[in-house]
C-alpha cells in the first residue's frame, strides 16, 4: 500500500459505495486507486471517508518480480 487516507470516521449504520480505477500500469506492478463514499441523511448526502492508491506486483513462482499478463 502506497497511501491511504482516512477522510472520516463512521459512528452509524451507512450505505456506502466503493469507486475504483486503474491510476498507473508498469511492466511488472499497477497501480489502484480506490475511495469509499458514504451515504448520509437519508440519501441526500455523500462523504468521502477514505481512500487509498495500493499496488500489486506480479510475482513468479520464485516470488521475483513478472511481467504483467497482457489486457
Amino acid at each position: 500500500m502506497r497511501l491511504l487516507t482516512t477522510h472520516l470516521r463512521t459512528k452509524q449504520t451507512v450505505d456506502r459505495k466503493y469507486s475504483k480505477s486503474s491510476k498507473r500500469r508498469g511492466r511488472t506492478a499497477m497501480g489502484v486507486r480506490v475511495e469509499v463514499i458514504a451515504t448520509r441523511a437519508r440519501g441526500q448526502q455523500e462523504v468521502k471517508v477514505t481512500e487509498g492508491l495500493f499496488t500489486f506486483v506480479a510475482l513468479d513462482d520464485e516470488h521475483k518480480p513478472r511481467p504483467l499478463p497482457e489486457g
